[in-house]
């Protein structure tokens, strides 16, 4: 919460002080009924299976609003290892163009 005003020897002072601390607290009590509350959700749906899961199966995605990617882990190593198996050529192609162009990166490794 706020702090008191500080003692100080001038009450001309003191009262513009805790009057600014009174206005300080309506400022407060005035926003509070404006600023509803939500409950904070421990676990969401995954879009691929449908299953509601807790928050921590789920990877962080800053982009979107509640932080986490859409679908759980599990469903989206089962998207990657799908998408790597069917593009295996192309992928392999970008990293080797990668590993040519970053030359000096690659040879400390």
């Amino acid at each position: 919460m706020l702090s008191n005003p500080t003692y100080v020897h001038d009450p001309k002072i003191f009262k513009a002080a805790k009057l600014e601390l009174r206005r300080q607290e309506w400022r407060l009590n005035a926003l509070a009924p404006i600023i509803p509350k939500k409950p904070i959700p421990t676990a969401k749906t995954c879009t691929k299976c449908l299953e509601e899961k807790h928050l921590s199966e789920f990877e962080a995605n800053k982009k979107v609003k509640s932080g986490l990617k859409a679908k759980c882990k599990f469903c989206y190593d089962e998207y990657e290892k799908a998408y790597r198996a069917k593009n295996r050529v192309e992928i392999n192609r970008r990293y080797k163009a990668w590993c040519v162009a970053n030359n000096k990166k690659t040879n400390n490794i």
